[in-house]
């Protein structure tokens, strides 16, 4: 888990997010680890299908680097400027 969710960071440009995706990602996979175990699965069994269960690491990454940027901050962009 830890090391898809390192993979995953990897691809958010916008740091101060990372903290935030991470805790959003690990809770999503706690859950569904329990939820594997509930059905039947071993601990180890069900944490890695409940990794496998949040596809491609670079890929969601990607995606959650387009929602999550940095806002210019134009105003102080104008007052340097000016």
């Amino acid at each position: 888990m830890d090391e898809y969710i390192k993979k995953l960071l990897e691809q958010v440009r916008f740091q101060k997010a990372h903290k935030a995706i991470q805790d959003e990602i690990k809770a999503h996979i706690e859950e569904q680890i329990e939820a594997n175990i509930a059905d039947g699965m071993d601990r180890e069994t069900a944490e890695k299908q409940a990794v496998r269960d949040m596809g491609d690491p670079v890929e969601a990454g990607i995606s959650l680097d387009a929602v999550h940027r940095p806002q210019m901050a134009w105003g102080i962009v104008l007052a340097a400027a000016v």
